[in-house]
């Protein structure tokens, strides 16, 4: 039997948790949309506008690796579904399906960077999310910007910085006095949408999005970024990185008048909204021209004077396990919701988000849908990054290399567990400022639970990409605080060993190592090495430029104890999957 792709009219079973409201215009630009920010942001977002009835905070989503989402999403009337899957109090599989609408739209940026330009510029949006993982903030292994990545950014930049013609030519200057039913009182950009009503039989009040192009006019401006530009700006370069994107659109924001701006990362890192704004400094001092001791352009001073006084960037921490999309997961959600939805994801029941109160103008009413502010996101985001990201990436390193697929199948392992508890317990808990209110002991036995749920069916594979990106961030910490303490850490040890083990094999059999910016390296420190050497292969990815804090991998306590794990993994298993 063929099913109807799911809409916004699509009939759903009373099991299914519907949306309550369509977003009345777009109030967030969110870079990097994916599977996580599908199943953690854009459902707070809707949860929020639903509990405040303020539906201003529609978002416009920037697909940065998947452009066949944007046609998938299209083709649904901005719907999809999120699958909650778990296990009930008797350890039965159990789902929950909700649909979503709070996404207006999404953008792929080698077609459509001018429109996500300009939305980021429109004073209706007010916040910009990012989820762009941490291979997206065009670092090098040295931790700056990557030059090499961003030149063709920087360029473009440059070029937009000395002539703003797409502001000038796209952007709303409707004036105050614009009235909404005499469209010869709109301005250039927002004219060619001054046609007549065309809207049909299947209109309804309620829901904007059956209203037609001239009715949506009225409710959504056309510089918003709700709706494709009127007449493409083809001559506005393609953005190449997400980083790019992001400081090109604020460059937008501040010409076409500078409304404040929050700038707020959901990334799994610590510090994230300081590493990202470090970022965007770098990239800014990379277009600067001006020599040291000189000043800069007029135009650069004002866009650094405005960016200072006129954006935040606070860190948050976010947390959901969120497994890749396949063929059976759209097969799940068709049975669930009896329509077929080409853009649903799955994931687990339980989500956490914790934001720095730090806003330069509104924000959606995250905290009606869960969402906890704080005046300091740090000790919450070094306690997930050590307690759940170092554990997660312990049993995906393993798991590879031990035969097991899934998440789960290696947190019931008994040779893997019991590192995984030795590393969260004895290595990673120790090494933690306890955020106020914490129960660490009780968190991390309730994330032992959560790994190893099968319903999510995580695999190891999606969770042991980008190891040179991750693990300074995981195991860094923890193991500085256990050396310094005069203890070697032996789950960080046996976690090193399995990374290694799997970068050899890698290596050594022509599989992706998921590891695109230090690609090159490894592979040249494992051919130096000898790929069939796991000792010496060891020992020189120990001392890898910004793996470990500095000293900690030559630490003879520690590569000994890592040495003794990767000779016993060595023996137990040759193969990876």
């Amino acid at each position: 039997m063929t099913l109807n792709r799911l809409s916004p009219t699509s009939e759903l079973p009373a099991a299914v948790i519907k949306p309550k409201g369509a977003p009345e215009s777009v109030g967030i630009v969110h870079l990097g949309w994916g599977a996580f920010h599908r199943a953690h942001q854009a459902l707070y977002t809707q949860e929020a506008m639903a509990a405040s009835g303020d539906r201003s905070w529609g978002i416009l989503g920037d697909v940065e690796r998947s452009p066949e989402l944007v046609p998938a999403l299209r083709e649904q009337g901005g719907r999809y579904t999120v699958l909650e899957v778990g296990l009930d109090e008797a350890g039965n599989p159990s789902q929950v399906a909700k649909v979503v609408d709070s996404v207006v739209d999404v953008a792929y940026p080698g077609d459509e960077t001018a429109r996500l330009l300009l939305a980021m510029a429109a004073p209706s949006t007010r916040v910009i999310t990012l989820t762009i993982t941490e291979k997206g903030y065009t670092r090098g292994p040295d931790g700056h910007l990557d030059l090499s990545q961003a030149q063709p950014d920087i360029d473009a930049f440059r070029a937009e910085l000395e002539a703003p013609w797409l502001v000038a030519t796209h952007a709303c200057t409707c004036p105050p006095s614009a009235n909404e039913d005499d469209t010869s009182t709109w301005c250039e950009a927002c004219a060619p949408l001054a046609t007549t009503c065309t809207c049909d039989e299947h209109v309804s009040n309620d829901a904007p999005e059956t209203w037609c192009e001239a009715c949506q006019h009225r409710n959504i401006p056309a510089h918003s970024g709700t709706k494709p530009l009127a007449e493409p700006a083809s001559d506005v370069p393609a953005a190449k990185t997400a980083i790019g994107l992001l400081v090109r659109g604020l460059l937008a924001r501040y010409q076409g008048g500078g409304a404040p701006v929050t700038v707020l990362s959901c990334d799994n890192m610590a510090h994230n909204g300081k590493v990202l704004k470090a970022v965007i400094d770098e990239f800014i001092a990379a277009v600067d021209d001006a020599e040291p001791g000189v000043s800069s352009s007029p135009e650069m001073t004002g866009f650094k004077n405005w960016l200072a006084t006129n954006t935040t960037w606070p860190s948050s921490m976010v947390d959901r396990i969120t497994p890749r999309v396949e063929a059976k997961t759209l097969d799940q959600i068709s049975a669930a919701i009896g329509a077929r939805d080409e853009a649903g994801i799955s994931s687990e029941p339980f989500t956490q988000w914790v934001i720095e109160d730090n806003f330069a103008a509104d924000r959606p009413k995250w905290e009606l849908a869960g969402a906890e502010f704080v005046d300091d996101v740090a000790p919450w985001e070094e306690t997930k990054l050590r307690m759940l990201n170092g554990t997660h990436s312990l049993l995906a390193y393993s798991g590879r290399i031990l035969g097991y697929p899934t998440m789960a199948e290696a947190m019931a392992a008994p040779e893997i567990a019991s590192h995984a508890r030795a590393y969260m317990f004895d290595d990673a808990l120790p090494s933690i400022t306890v955020p106020e209110g914490a129960d660490l002991p009780a968190y991390g036995e309730e994330l032992l639970h959560r790994f190893a749920n099968p319903a999510t069916g995580h695999t190891t594979s999606q969770v042991s990409t980008d190891g040179t990106q991750k693990i300074p961030f995981r195991w860094g910490a923890a193991t500085q605080y256990a050396l310094d303490h005069g203890r070697v850490p032996d789950g960080v040890a046996y976690g090193l060993a399995a990374w290694s083990e799997f970068v050899r094999r890698a290596v050594r059999d022509g599989i992706d190592l998921g590891d695109p910016a230090s690609d090159a390296t490894l592979k040249s420190v494992v051919h130096d090495a000898g790929v069939d050497s796991p000792v010496t292969v060891a020992r020189a990815l120990l001392t890898l430029p910004g793996l470990l804090p500095a000293g900690v991998g030559a630490n003879p306590l520690l590569v000994d104890a890592v040495l003794r794990y990767v000779e016993e993994l060595a023996a137990t298993s040759d193969s990876l999957i």
